[in-house]
């Protein structure tokens, strides 16, 4: 819970500017505020997120025997744990725990990638939804016409010549 209020509070400051760029590169609008409806969605998300996956784990543990934990030995590969269990850190379920996630790096890079890639879903989907309902005209906009791919500015004193240039471009619109 202290790392999920923690990610929130740096994903609150850090917001501004990554919203900021993306609206840069997207051509959208967004303007960061503190939302008490998001942070509840968000801390709700992720504790369903955290029970799913304790579940899963649970299930694991219910069906390794008991002698078979003390011993190290899974009945399914009949190997020995890396560490015994008396110089695991916590209780007897922690350090079952703690073993098979050490016993399993596959497993593990599976899904720290299924997070790091539903963050950027979860990402791409409330920057669209924010600007489908807060600002529809700027979704519709990007969606049917064309953004510029080069802004031009005429430097200071030399607005009349350089505008001329611009204008001679053949593709050139106001």
């Amino acid at each position: 819970m202290g790392a999920t209020l923690a990610g929130l509070a740096l994903s609150t400051l850090a917001t501004p500017a990554i919203g900021s760029l993306i609206a840069l590169q997207a051509g959208f609008t967004f303007h960061a505020q503190a939302d008490a409806r998001a942070w509840l969605i968000t801390i709700a998300a992720l504790a369903g997120v955290t029970l799913l996956f304790a579940w899963i784990g649970v299930r694991s543990l219910r069906a390794l025997q008991p002698i078979e934990a003390i011993r190290g030995i899974s009945a399914r590969s009949q190997r020995h744990t890396v560490r015994p269990l008396n110089r695991m850190p916590g209780n007897a379920r922690t350090a079952i725990s703690l073993q098979q996630a050490a016993a399993s790096p596959s497993r593990n890079l599976l899904v720290g990638c299924m997070l790091f890639l539903m963050t950027l879903i979860v990402s791409f989907a409330a920057v669209l939804t924010y600007n489908a309902t807060v600002k529809p005209d700027n979704l519709y906009n990007t969606l049917s016409t064309e953004t510029p791919q080069v802004v031009a500015t005429p430097a200071q004193g030399e607005t009349t010549e350089a505008m001329q240039r611009i204008r001679a471009i053949p593709s050139y619109r106001t």
